[in-house]
């Protein structure tokens, strides 16, 4: 392994060309495009951040017992009205 630059403009891109040739099967007619896979990746990356972000405001109510959202939460707002 070169110690002096592992990260060269050529093995980079060498990398990336390797894993240009990776292809996924789903069945016999069906392969899986770079596309797809973009698409698949990006789609579950903002549901894991907009998930995480949902639960950013969540509260452990050691009295009660219970875990609830706390803020911007519809159903909590609603149930402070009652």
């Amino acid at each position: 392994m070169d110690i002096k630059n592992p990260l060269s403009k050529e093995k980079i891109v060498n990398s990336f060309k390797k894993l240009g040739k990776l292809r996924i099967k789903a069945d016999h007619s069906t392969i899986l495009t770079h596309s797809t896979i973009l698409t698949l990746s990006a789609l579950t990356l903002i549901l894991l951040i907009a998930f995480t972000i949902r639960l950013f405001p969540i509260r452990w109510e050691i009295q009660t017992g219970s875990m609830h959202l706390s803020e911007f939460d519809p159903y909590y707002q609603f149930s402070l009205t009652i």
